[in-house]
């Protein structure tokens, strides 16, 4: 897999499609040195977006919750909530900081979009247990 996004950046160097699929395999293989000098590489909105959500989550691979959240919680909602797999680990990582009611809305604005995803049911759920309220775990 790595291969194929290695040729798919050498092919199209501009393009964040490529840049982030090659970020997404490198962070699959835990090769987090090469994954930051890809994320190093986006330039102006690029680097405010897809830098500032890789850096995140790249902190809170290494536990640092708190310095992750600092880095993702003031993306726009739009970006955030356009991919069920982003909106789900930035509201991994606001729960990790602490922040547990930004991450049960981010969730449940999630659920709205995207209804039939389980695994958005799953952490919302989770979220409202450790936030003791297991009638509202209940109805996720």
């Amino acid at each position: 897999m790595l291969a194929a996004a290695d040729e798919f950046v050498n092919r199209a160097p501009n393009s964040v499609l490529a840049k982030v699929t090659r970020i997404e395999t490198l962070l699959d293989v835990n090769d987090d040195a090469r994954a930051k000098l890809d994320v190093d590489s986006f330039t102006g909105a690029q680097q405010a977006l897809y830098g500032r959500y890789y850096r995140g989550v790249m902190m809170a691979r290494i536990k640092n919750f708190k310095g992750a959240w600092q880095y993702v919680r003031s993306l726009p909602p739009i970006f955030v909530q356009e991919d069920p797999r982003r909106a789900m680990t930035i509201a991994g990582i606001a729960a990790g900081a602490g922040s547990s009611e930004s991450a049960g809305a981010i969730l449940a604005t999630l659920l709205t979009k995207f209804p039939e995803v389980k695994e958005i049911r799953t952490q919302l759920a989770a979220i409202r247990l450790a936030q003791n309220s297991p009638q509202a775990a209940l109805q996720c």
